[in-house]
Protein backbone atom coordinates (compact mmCIF):
# COMPACT_ATOMS: atom_id res chain seq x y z
CA UNK A 1 0.00 0.00 0.00
CA UNK A 2 1.17 3.40 -1.03
CA UNK A 3 -0.81 5.13 1.78
CA UNK A 4 -4.29 4.24 4.40
CA UNK A 5 -5.97 6.27 1.15
CA UNK A 6 -4.08 5.25 -2.43
CA UNK A 7 -3.35 1.86 -2.82
CA UNK A 8 -0.48 2.22 -5.38
CA UNK A 9 1.42 5.47 -6.33
CA UNK A 10 -0.52 5.72 -9.35
CA UNK A 11 -3.67 5.93 -7.85
CA UNK A 12 -2.52 8.91 -5.83
CA UNK A 13 -1.43 10.53 -8.68
CA UNK A 14 -4.63 10.78 -10.62
CA UNK A 15 -6.40 11.29 -7.44
CA UNK A 16 -5.81 15.18 -7.58
CA UNK A 17 -3.40 18.08 -8.20
CA UNK A 18 -0.16 16.75 -7.75
CA UNK A 19 1.83 20.40 -9.73
CA UNK A 20 1.99 21.43 -6.10
CA UNK A 21 5.65 21.97 -4.60
CA UNK A 22 4.45 19.42 -2.50
CA UNK A 23 3.45 16.88 -5.05
CA UNK A 24 6.37 17.97 -7.72
CA UNK A 25 8.49 16.65 -4.38
CA UNK A 26 6.98 13.31 -3.83
CA UNK A 27 7.01 12.61 -7.39
CA UNK A 28 10.51 13.19 -7.68
CA UNK A 29 11.40 10.80 -4.88
CA UNK A 30 9.31 7.97 -6.07
CA UNK A 31 10.93 8.07 -9.13
CA UNK A 32 14.19 7.45 -7.34
CA UNK A 33 12.50 5.29 -4.58
CA UNK A 34 9.78 3.75 -5.61
CA UNK A 35 9.20 0.96 -3.04
CA UNK A 36 8.77 3.65 -0.43
CA UNK A 37 5.65 4.86 0.90
CA UNK A 38 3.95 8.09 0.99
CA UNK A 39 4.33 8.88 4.66
CA UNK A 40 8.19 7.72 4.12
CA UNK A 41 8.39 9.80 1.08
CA UNK A 42 7.24 13.26 3.00
CA UNK A 43 9.30 12.64 5.48
CA UNK A 44 12.60 12.72 3.75
CA UNK A 45 15.08 14.84 2.42
CA UNK A 46 16.88 14.88 -1.07
CA UNK A 47 19.78 15.45 0.92
CA UNK A 48 18.99 11.99 3.11
CA UNK A 49 19.45 9.95 0.29
CA UNK A 50 21.11 12.22 -2.78
CA UNK A 51 24.71 13.36 -2.52
CA UNK A 52 25.49 14.11 -6.07
CA UNK A 53 26.49 17.53 -4.81
CA UNK A 54 28.28 16.18 -1.63
CA UNK A 55 32.29 17.20 -1.75
CA UNK A 56 34.29 14.73 -2.16
CA UNK A 57 35.93 15.86 1.19
CA UNK A 58 32.48 15.52 2.82
CA UNK A 59 32.12 11.89 1.80
CA UNK A 60 32.81 9.35 4.26
CA UNK A 61 35.56 6.45 3.00
CA UNK A 62 32.31 4.16 2.24
CA UNK A 63 31.09 6.95 0.33
CA UNK A 64 34.14 7.30 -1.56
CA UNK A 65 34.49 3.96 -2.76
CA UNK A 66 30.91 3.76 -3.74
CA UNK A 67 31.77 6.97 -5.61
CA UNK A 68 34.82 5.54 -7.68
CA UNK A 69 32.49 2.69 -8.92
CA UNK A 70 29.46 4.86 -9.71
CA UNK A 71 32.24 6.78 -11.88
CA UNK A 72 32.62 3.55 -13.02
CA UNK A 73 29.24 3.00 -14.21
CA UNK A 74 29.09 6.85 -15.77
CA UNK A 75 31.27 5.81 -18.35
CA UNK A 76 30.00 2.46 -19.03
CA UNK A 77 25.91 3.47 -19.25
CA UNK A 78 28.18 6.56 -21.43
CA UNK A 79 29.05 4.00 -24.01
CA UNK A 80 25.26 2.50 -24.56
CA UNK A 81 25.75 -0.15 -21.31
CA UNK A 82 22.62 -1.06 -19.87
CA UNK A 83 21.72 -0.51 -16.27
CA UNK A 84 21.15 -3.75 -15.64
CA UNK A 85 24.15 -4.86 -17.10
CA UNK A 86 26.13 -1.97 -15.51
CA UNK A 87 24.42 -3.61 -12.16
CA UNK A 88 25.19 -6.84 -13.12
CA UNK A 89 28.88 -6.36 -14.31
CA UNK A 90 30.20 -3.90 -11.20
CA UNK A 91 28.20 -5.68 -8.62
CA UNK A 92 25.88 -2.60 -7.30
CA UNK A 93 22.53 -1.42 -7.11
CA UNK A 94 20.57 1.29 -8.68
CA UNK A 95 19.38 2.44 -5.59
CA UNK A 96 23.08 3.39 -4.90
CA UNK A 97 23.70 4.68 -8.68
CA UNK A 98 20.75 6.93 -8.18
CA UNK A 99 21.95 8.08 -4.82
CA UNK A 100 25.18 9.14 -6.26
CA UNK A 101 23.85 10.48 -9.41
CA UNK A 102 20.96 11.70 -8.87
CA UNK A 103 19.62 14.48 -11.41
CA UNK A 104 22.44 13.71 -13.87
CA UNK A 105 20.74 9.80 -14.13
CA UNK A 106 16.58 9.84 -15.93
CA UNK A 107 15.40 7.82 -18.53
CA UNK A 108 14.76 8.28 -22.28
CA UNK A 109 13.06 6.30 -24.55
CA UNK A 110 12.50 3.67 -21.61
CA UNK A 111 16.43 3.32 -21.25
CA UNK A 112 18.61 5.26 -18.23
CA UNK A 113 21.15 7.50 -19.40
CA UNK A 114 23.18 9.79 -17.59
CA UNK A 115 23.83 13.32 -18.87
CA UNK A 116 26.38 13.96 -21.18
CA UNK A 117 28.54 16.14 -18.13
CA UNK A 118 28.40 15.77 -14.74
CA UNK A 119 30.62 17.94 -11.76
CA UNK A 120 30.79 15.02 -9.60
CA UNK A 121 33.56 15.18 -7.06
CA UNK A 122 36.18 12.49 -6.96
CA UNK A 123 40.19 12.04 -6.37
CA UNK A 124 42.45 11.63 -8.94
CA UNK A 125 46.02 10.76 -10.04
CA UNK A 126 48.21 12.57 -11.97
CA UNK A 127 52.12 13.26 -12.70
CA UNK A 128 52.25 16.98 -12.26
CA UNK A 129 54.40 18.95 -13.84
CA UNK A 130 57.73 19.57 -11.49
CA UNK A 131 56.00 17.61 -8.29
CA UNK A 132 55.81 14.05 -9.92
CA UNK A 133 52.73 11.70 -8.88
CA UNK A 134 49.88 13.35 -6.80
CA UNK A 135 46.14 13.22 -6.36
CA UNK A 136 43.58 16.18 -6.81
CA UNK A 137 40.06 16.48 -6.24
CA UNK A 138 38.57 16.59 -9.94
CA UNK A 139 35.11 18.57 -10.17
CA UNK A 140 34.06 17.56 -13.49
CA UNK A 141 33.36 14.68 -16.29
CA UNK A 142 35.89 17.31 -18.25
CA UNK A 143 38.47 16.83 -16.46
CA UNK A 144 38.30 13.06 -15.85
CA UNK A 145 38.24 12.64 -19.50
CA UNK A 146 41.29 14.84 -19.66
CA UNK A 147 42.95 12.81 -16.99
CA UNK A 148 41.74 9.24 -18.29
CA UNK A 149 42.99 10.15 -22.49
CA UNK A 150 46.26 11.29 -20.84
CA UNK A 151 47.28 8.13 -19.18
CA UNK A 152 46.02 6.50 -22.33
CA UNK A 153 48.35 8.74 -24.55
CA UNK A 154 51.20 8.03 -21.98
CA UNK A 155 51.26 4.16 -23.02
CA UNK A 156 51.16 5.23 -26.87
CA UNK A 157 54.04 7.36 -26.33
CA UNK A 158 55.49 4.55 -23.93
CA UNK A 159 55.34 1.87 -26.40
CA UNK A 160 56.19 3.84 -29.48
CA UNK A 161 58.58 6.40 -27.96
CA UNK A 162 57.11 9.29 -29.59
CA UNK A 163 56.77 12.28 -26.99
CA UNK A 164 54.51 14.25 -29.18
CA UNK A 165 51.40 12.33 -28.11
CA UNK A 166 51.48 14.04 -25.10
CA UNK A 167 52.60 17.39 -26.36
CA UNK A 168 48.40 18.50 -26.15
CA UNK A 169 49.09 18.74 -22.46
CA UNK A 170 51.53 21.70 -22.65
CA UNK A 171 48.61 24.08 -21.93
CA UNK A 172 46.24 21.70 -20.32
CA UNK A 173 45.67 23.08 -16.85
CA UNK A 174 43.06 21.31 -14.39
CA UNK A 175 41.74 23.26 -11.83
CA UNK A 176 40.77 21.01 -8.45
CA UNK A 177 38.55 20.91 -6.08
CA UNK A 178 40.29 23.56 -3.95
CA UNK A 179 40.62 26.38 -7.41
CA UNK A 180 44.48 25.40 -7.62
CA UNK A 181 45.87 24.87 -10.97
CA UNK A 182 47.72 21.96 -11.77
CA UNK A 183 49.69 21.21 -15.06
CA UNK A 184 50.56 17.92 -16.70
CA UNK A 185 53.84 16.13 -17.01
CA UNK A 186 54.97 16.14 -20.62
CA UNK A 187 58.45 14.92 -20.10
CA UNK A 188 59.02 11.64 -21.87
CA UNK A 189 61.74 10.58 -19.48
CA UNK A 190 59.82 12.05 -16.59
CA UNK A 191 56.92 10.16 -17.27
CA UNK A 192 58.60 6.44 -17.56
CA UNK A 193 60.36 7.16 -14.19
CA UNK A 194 57.07 7.73 -12.47
CA UNK A 195 55.84 4.64 -14.40
CA UNK A 196 58.42 2.52 -13.00
CA UNK A 197 58.51 3.50 -9.82
CA UNK A 198 54.27 2.35 -9.44
CA UNK A 199 54.95 -0.87 -8.20
CA UNK A 200 51.37 -2.00 -9.65
CA UNK A 201 50.20 0.70 -12.92
CA UNK A 202 47.09 -1.99 -13.67
CA UNK A 203 45.69 0.13 -10.71
CA UNK A 204 45.16 3.27 -12.98
CA UNK A 205 42.28 1.40 -15.17
CA UNK A 206 40.11 2.31 -11.94
CA UNK A 207 40.78 6.15 -12.47
CA UNK A 208 40.09 5.52 -16.68
CA UNK A 209 36.60 7.79 -17.60
CA UNK A 210 35.18 9.55 -20.77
Amino acid sequence: MFSRKYRSFTSWLKAGNRKTRYGRSIIAKHYILPNKTLSELSKLNFSDFLISNKKWIDLTKKEKRERNLVISAIRRIRNKETLNSVINNLGITKELIQKHLGKYLFKKNNRWAVLSKDYLQTSMMIYEKDLGINHIIVTSSKDRSIIGEYFSNIKKALRSGDASYLEKYKKIRLKDASGKYHKLETDLNKVKDYENSIEEPEFLEIYRDR
